[in-house]
């Protein structure tokens, strides 16, 4: 098999250089969308409580206990009569202390009903994009309606 000469061998440096600063550089952009969903998704993991933990204190809301308690029941029922995997899927609660886990921001083109695809380097493209702050989506939803786009931001 013959070796690459050099010239390939420094492009390839280059390229695979190029590839790892791409992220590095989308991180220290403001604008940029990846920065949020980190964040985001960083602050749920480390605010999660297994739900045991959370029923067993004495300070728990009695509301909140009761809905808990319907989370178990649910799992180990969809876990046995269903035999769906028994992982750590609805094992943890966050606080949000808000009304909302994320708001997703739909556009259209006006007059239309298919969304306006957004598209991402690991999950593709999807119909919406999802933002942890409800300013942030608006501040999308701002530059969407800019271009023309009907728009719509929800909770979920």
């Amino acid at each position: 098999m013959r070796r690459p000469t050099t010239p390939d061998r420094a492009r390839r440096r280059n390229s695979g250089v190029k590839l790892l600063l791409l992220p590095l550089l989308c991180l220290l952009l403001s604008g940029c969308y990846y920065p949020q969903l980190i964040r985001g998704q960083v602050q749920l993991l480390m605010a999660r409580e297994p739900i045991p933990e959370v029923i067993a204190r004495a300070q728990i809301d009695p509301q909140l206990k009761i809905r808990l308690q319907a989370v178990q029941r649910a799992r180990r029922w969809a876990v046995t009569a269903l035999h769906l995997p028994d992982n750590r899927s609805y094992t943890h609660y966050v606080a949000l202390n808000r009304p909302y886990v994320v708001w997703n921001v739909l556009a259209t083109p006006e007059f239309s009903v298919a969304a306006k695809p957004q598209c991402f380097l690991i999950v593709g493209c999807l119909s919406y994009q999802g933002f942890f702050t409800l300013e942030a989506a608006q501040k999308r939803a701002d530059t969407l309606r800019a271009q023309g786009l009907d728009v719509d931001v929800s909770g979920g």
